[in-house]
């Protein structure tokens, strides 16, 4: 530099430099000069505009200042100090504005407290003006106050955006154009890829990195560009065979005018594509830090864009971060996707950072395992399928060799016993995968889940074994021997009650596993080759009409010779033999009925499938199965009077189905079987007294064949159901449609079908086919699932209550028009009442005692007949077989006033993961609401804080007013329940959270930190509910009770239990 200016010849040169530049020009060098190269070829020079948070020392640009925005200040007041101090009153000023803003009590009075500080530090140091020393100091002592966890943070956030400010340059007309726009066109014609003078036209890209250097170039130019946010490319995800994630990358390019606009506004990161990328990425790093932001998922967010753009500086810098920012607060999916991230860095999947060297600074794939292994515990109490999903890929993991297995295998056994349903059935189908317990356990649980009939409770355990092992059962079709059981042979009754669980459970699986898993039923009821397939029939259909005939015809020969071998009825109004509307006893007591056509006219055919058929034991006379086969002899010719084997089908219609034939109607009007309480008509009687009717044997009351039974549980193969099962398959495709994954889309084109016009009508099918019980569960899931016109069709006089049906009809609560918000408020009134009800009287014992602090000898209130019993024992006298007391020394409970002396702090973390513990939390506290020793204050938090103390006499009110969403700061929701309190010794603060902290962990450790040393008593809830499963943070929960706020799941009697403890001393 000085040589240049020497060149210049000029005596008194000038020069705007920077700090970082000054030294250069302050004297000559100490040691020799140092040579300078000519430049080769032509220099470019351009203007880049910066920007005020670039410009700042904080955002590492090497010859920043502080504050940009007051030197900007102090250098528009040009050394008059009375405009410095001016400026200083109007940015505290502005402070304080932008803390309301946040949320925070900041007003005129702390902005006049904070300028005599700085102005009066100013004068004791013989200033003739406050300077940014005196300012910072000023906003520690008096808007900080002395908290520096707290309020501190929320100043000094406020702080950088006054005093630094986010002000932009702009070059001055005719300036040279920036230096990043001219490397990135010239960089996209060296690509060959679209630029501004190309048609303006998407352009779709398929590149393969991995084996192309052109492709890998590109790769690493879109990505840079998208990391600089540039609009430009956007890529697409490639789907790989199976589980394996695919190498090559697709991208759609287009340069339109957004594009040129976007890249200006990155000028400002750097001269180079690289350096742009690089900067922005830095920027956005700080931009979550300065928010408190830069959660678990955000870090390995960044740590990604960095590695697959190919910046390796930011990369080795933010993997290195993840040993003390990531691994003590991630979570299980957090643990396993950085996991998956590491191992593909280190076999060089992403191209732009290759090689094992890479990934030094980080933690290893060993340390993410073992972290990934102890976050199992926190699962316990989810209802998330991508939990689900996260266990299944750490198995794989451990099955891999990337750690042990011993101390996961105890956690699952842990899971398996007291888990939620969900992780419950997943860890179950786990440790079978992990060879800690043989498959056959796996399939018994399964029928026994399947068995329960227990609704949601059984779908989602079937749900999570199903999402664990489901390849395993399809390759394995002896497994499914239980499971089968349950399945195909009960009666339709039972069947049907168990199948909306089962279709639910099943539904985890995508279309495509789900024809897998009826190919291996098809397999297991295939284990003769030569035998036929029951899941096919196809046999002649005239055939089968010309049997049906026989059978009927033998059918009326035997009601005509002993009406007591067959139960009381008509014959099905498909056919009846010739003769049998004749004369003699059996027309004595059936009607006339037309006679069969034969197998040329239309005969309504009755089908069985084929396969092993209930077998008779012989009576005398007749003809018993042959030794060999255990099958019937042949009968005699059709008609004949005394034949007796007849086949177990007669008379009965079932929901196979006869290709190629016209199937017979499966149902009566108004839903109701054929006959008998079954679909279609009786069996033969194995004696008894007349009209006694058919003992049951093995297939009594199972009309829907196991094969259709399968496919109403599995949802496919639609098209070859009929009847009742074609009717059952419809009211649940409503629910289920075809399902989400692999296979989704096939056939799902145009078809015959009617759809169900209104949800009336749907919920009418539903209650015809499964009952009311059912009916309930199945639109509570529908409501789940976004159809608020089903849950209106609940009855809200004969619903059964259960905290589930409640979760599903408040998430409807903000979607609904006003006409169906009354009948809803009517439904949940009903709901909120019996089961705020049931509550009370669960927590009415663990509360006795609170009633009143002392008893008194004063009669003020009613008698307490306890303590006079006890008091007065002296005088109690036995006169005969009675025991008389004389109270001399009556005991009463004063009566208690609703100033107790006792505050009860729920705070409720309402974000997406906690709507269950939510509702036990309005419930609960309604409870303690009544009781007069307790005053009860009840705080919502996401990322805002709500106060609904005012409603929690009403827990219909306090529901409806809960809005459940969003992100979550629990320090923010502690800082408030801090402020409410006035005497922390008799403060009872209790946080409902899954600790997954979304804002800062740093604030939250604070404020739990400052809560207890004031004395208060702290309890963090991981899940208030019944069962006691959390959900939760492990890593954050164990920061949380080493701050002093011990951390549990709790049922609602455990925690009254807790606070009747704390009360009682």
């Amino acid at each position: 530099m000085r040589r240049r200016v020497a060149e210049l010849g000029a005596r008194r040169p000038a020069a705007v430099i920077g700090a970082f530049h000054a030294p250069a020009l302050a004297g000559p060098p100490p040691g020799p000069p140092v040579e300078v190269p000519e430049p080769v070829g032509e220099v470019a020079t351009a203007l880049i505009p910066y920007t005020f948070e670039l410009l700042d020392s904080r955002s590492g640009y090497p010859a920043g200042i502080r504050d940009p925005e007051w030197q900007q200040d102090v250098l528009d007041a040009r050394g008059a100090p009375a405009a410095v101090e001016r400026a200083a009153a109007a940015r505290l000023a502005r402070i304080c504005a932008e803390l309301r803003a946040d949320g925070h009590v900041a007003g005129t009075p702390d902005a006049a407290a904070a300028y005599r500080v700085a102005r009066d530090l100013a004068v004791l140091r013989g200033l003739p003006a406050p300077g940014r020393r005196e300012l910072v100091e000023a906003l520690e002592t008096a808007l900080g106050q002395g908290e520096p966890l707290g309020r501190s943070r929320a100043v000094a956030r406020a702080a950088q955006r006054v005093l630094v400010g986010d002000r932009r340059g702009t070059p001055p007309p005719g300036a040279p154009r920036s230096g990043l726009a001219v490397h990135v066109e010239e960089l996209l014609a060296e690509l060959g890829l679209p630029g501004p003078d190309a048609p303006s036209r998407p352009v779709e890209q398929r590149l393969d990195p991995a084996r192309s250097p052109l492709d890998l170039r590109r790769h690493l130019a879109l990505r840079r560009l998208r990391t600089a946010g540039v609009e430009y490319g956007a890529e697409r995800e490639l789907a790989g065979v199976g589980a394996v994630r695919a190498t090559g990358r697709a991208w759609t390019v287009h340069w339109r005018p957004l594009t040129a606009a976007t890249l200006e506004l990155a000028t400002a990161y750097g001269a180079t594509l690289e350096q742009a990328a690089e900067g922005a990425l830095e920027a956005r790093a700080r931009t979550l830090a300065a928010r408190d932001e830069l959660t678990p998922a955000a870090r390995l967010a960044l740590l990604e864009e960095a590695a697959e753009a190919g910046l390796a500086r930011p990369a080795h810098r933010f993997m290195a971060e993840l040993r003390t920012g990531f691994l003590p607060v991630a979570g299980l999916p957090e643990l396993i996707a950085a996991h998956d991230l590491i191992e593909r860095i280190t076999a060089g999947h992403l191209p732009g950072l290759p090689g094992p060297g890479a990934v030094e600074a980080g933690p290893q794939t060993a340390e993410l395992a073992a972290a990934a292994i102890g976050a199992v515990a926190g699962i316990a109490g989810s209802d998330d399928p991508a939990d689900t999903r996260a266990l299944l890929q750490l198995v794989q993991l451990v099955e891999r060799g990337a750690t042990g297995a011993n101390r996961l295998v105890w956690l699952l056994r842990g899971l398996v016993a007291d888990g939620a349903p969900l992780p419950q059935g997943a860890a179950a189908a786990a440790l079978v995968l992990l060879g800690a317990e043989p498959a056959g356990t796996l399939a018994t649980r399964l029928a026994g889940w399947a068995d329960a009939s227990d609704g949601a409770g059984s779908a989602r355990r079937l749900a999570g074994a199903l999402t664990v092992a489901g390849p395993l059962l399809e390759s394995a079709p002896d497994l499914l021997d239980p499971l089968a059981s349950v399945v195909e042979d009960r009666p339709d009754a039972e069947f049907l009650r168990r199948l909306p669980a089962l279709r639910e459970g099943f539904d985890a699986l995508a279309p495509a596993a789900r024809g897998r898993f009826l190919v291996a039923v098809r397999e297991r009821h295939r284990l003769d080759p030569g035998a036929p397939d029951p899941f096919e029939l196809d046999t002649d259909p005239a055939v089968l009409a010309a049997q049906a005939a026989a059978d009927l015809a033998g059918r009326a020969a035997v009601r005509a010779l002993d009406p007591a071998l067959l139960p009381a009825g008509p014959l099905p109004p498909a056919a009846s033999p010739a003769g049998a509307s004749g004369s003699g006893p059996a027309a004595e007591r059936q009607p006339a009925e037309p006679p069969a056509t034969g197998a040329s006219g239309p005969v309504p055919v009755p089908v069985r499938p084929p396969g092993p058929r209930p077998v008779e034991p012989p009576e005398p006379g007749t003809s018993g199965p042959t030794p060999a086969t255990g099958r019937p002899a042949e009968p005699p010719e059709p008609g004949v009077p005394g034949s007796r084997a007849l086949s177990a089908a007669v008379g009965r219609q079932t929901a196979g189905r006869v290709l190629g034939a016209a199937q017979p109607p499966a149902d009566r009007p108004g839903g109701t079987p054929a006959s008998g309480g079954h679909e279609g008509g009786g069996t033969l009687a194995r004696g008894g007294p007349p009209g006694a009717g058919p003992a049951p044997g093995p297939g009594e009351g199972r009309a829907i064949s196991g094969p259709d039974r399968w496919r109403l549980v599995l949802g496919r193969e639609r098209e070859r159901l009929t009847g009742r099962a074609a009717r059952v398959a419809r009211g649940l495709d409503e629910l289920y449609g075809h399902g989400q994954g692999e296979g989704s889309t096939a056939g799902t084109g145009g078809g015959t079908g009617d759809p169900y016009p209104t949800a009336r009508e749907w919920s009418g099918e539903l209650e015809a086919l499964f009952g009311a019980r059912i009916r309930d569960e199945v639109l509570g899931r529908a409501a789940a699932r976004g159809r608020s016109d089903a849950i209106l069709q609940l009855d809200p006089e004969r619903v059964t209550a259960s905290v589930d049906l409640l979760e599903h009809v408040l998430s409807l609560a903000g979607a609904l028009p006003e006409a169906g918000l009354a009948r809803l408020r009517r439904l949940v009134d009903r709901l909120v009442a019996e089961l705020t009800r049931e509550l009370a009287r669960r927590l009415r014992p663990a509360l006795t005692g609170l009633a009143t602090p002392r008893p008194s000898r004063r009669p003020v209130g009613p008698l307490d007949l306890g303590r006079t019993v006890r008091a007065n024992l002296h005088t109690a006298r036995r006169t005969g077989t009675a025991i008389t007391l004389v109270p001399e020394r009556p005991v009463f409970r004063t009566r208690a006033r609703r100033s107790a002396d006792w505050h009860i702090f729920l705070a409720v973390d309402v974000s997406g993961s906690m709507e269950r513990s939510t509702i036990y939390s309005a419930l609960t506290a309604a409870v303690l609401h009544g009781v007069p020793a307790l005053s009860v204050h009840f705080v919502t938090f996401s990322t805002k804080v709500i106060d609904l103390t005012g409603r929690v006499a009403d827990p219909l009110a306090l529901l409806l007013e809960i809005s459940v969403g969003g992100g979550t700061d629990i320090g923010r929701g502690l800082a408030y329940v801090r402020e409410q309190i006035t005497v922390p010794a008799r403060s009872i603060v209790a946080v409902v959270s899954d600790f997954e902290e979304g804002v800062s962990t740093g604030r939250l450790l604070g404020e739990v930190r400052a809560l207890a040393e004031s004395g208060a008593h702290l309890l963090g809830l991981a899940a208030l509910d019944d069962g006691g499963q959390p959900v939760f943070n492990r890593g954050i929960a164990e920061r949380v009770a080493a701050a002093g706020m011990p951390v549990a799941a709790l049922s609602p009697a455990e925690l009254a239990a807790w606070i009747g403890e704390r009360v009682r001393g």
